[in-house]
């Protein structure tokens, strides 16, 4: 059987060293377990807090008990390795509905060939999100160039921001009839 003072010889530590880092091992295994006791209780009373906010508390709960606080890293670290880092859940925000009561008109561009500029616009709605409200972008692009030629911000989707959007369009474009 090898020693101990042998095997760190051979490893270059000192006995002192490795008998350091098996009580720093120890430490580390009692402290992961005074931790996850702490996380037990918050997460039975709110059970989706975010790590971040945990933290500050599992913090003001160990100095209560005298223990000496954990920094955030190695209290991530403890999560990780039992499995208990929440994840967010995206909000997702649903706009498109395609199952409307209103007209679908047909893709008359879908075997037509594109050459030059201005032949062909194609137009698209987004919303942008304002703090807790959302606006909505009318875009007109060419579909030769994929250049926007109109656009128009508005706070509701009415007809009146589409036909601003088309306006614009409408003056850019060289030699086009106007529209509007």
């Amino acid at each position: 059987m090898i020693s101990k003072s042998s095997l760190c010889k051979v490893f270059g530590s000192s006995r002192q060293g490795y008998y350091k880092h098996e009580q720093l091992l120890k430490q580390r295994f009692i402290q992961a377990g005074q931790v996850m006791d702490i996380v037990k209780d918050i997460r039975a009373i709110m059970p989706r807090i975010g790590c971040r906010k945990m933290h500050g508390e599992v913090n003001r709960q160990l100095l209560l008990r005298s223990i000496k606080p954990i920094g955030r890293d190695r209290f991530f670290e403890i999560l990780r390795e039992r499995d208990q880092l929440i994840m967010r859940k995206r909000r997702t925000v649903f706009t498109t509905d395609s199952y409307h009561r209103f007209r679908t008109y047909k893709n008359r561009l879908k075997n037509t060939v594109i050459a030059k500029p201005n032949q062909a616009w194609v137009a698209d709605i987004t919303y942008l999100r304002i703090k807790n409200d959302f606006c909505y972008l009318f875009l007109l692009t060419d579909d030769c160039s994929r250049k926007i030629v109109g656009y128009s911000v508005s706070k509701d989707l009415s007809v009146k921001g589409a036909l601003k959007a088309l306006a614009m369009a409408s003056k850019q474009a060289k030699g086009v009839e106007d529209i509007c």
